[in-house]
């Protein structure tokens, strides 16, 4: 992704992360196949996404350098550790994670494609980001999940 696709997509991020945080709480408090959540209050279930956007945005903004690798699957233990304290199957923190990939895309990327045509050639670059970031994070939370 070029850079100055990154930073204004980075900008654009920020700028929707309240939405994308109701829509993710909306989505996982509803989906019933992940019922631990409804054990949780609306804090305790979104805490972890103002680190999950940061480091998103640093991520896509070095093309994930090995630094912002290693900083997501950091974060991402600590994710899956809590949600392991707080009672979750492994199952529902993948589907959690998945929830959050597809709304990012939806509300991030796609949003941000329509508003930034001149973009568009990097869409693919994004997505392959994106995806390659989820990755990351889904690999450090099921790891320490497991290992708990």
């Amino acid at each position: 992704m070029n850079p100055t696709a990154a930073s204004h997509f980075a900008k654009h991020l920020r700028a929707h992360q309240p939405t994308v945080t109701e829509a993710w709480i909306q989505a996982v408090k509803s989906d019933p196949g992940i019922p631990s959540s409804q054990r949780l209050t609306q804090a305790e279930l979104s805490d972890h996404l103002p680190a999950l956007f940061n480091d998103l945005i640093d991520y896509l903004q070095t093309s994930a350098a090995e630094g912002a690798r290693k900083q997501v699957r950091q974060e991402a233990r600590r994710h899956g550790n809590q949600r392991w304290k707080q009672g979750y199957q492994l199952i529902e923190l993948l589907r959690e994670l998945g929830t959050v990939q597809r709304l990012l895309l939806r509300h991030g990327l796609r949003s941000f494609l329509q508003l930034h045509p001149e973009s568009s050639q990097d869409g693919d670059d994004s997505r392959d980001l994106i995806g390659q970031y989820f990755e990351d994070a889904t690999t450090g939370s099921v790891e320490q999940h497991v290992e708990n």
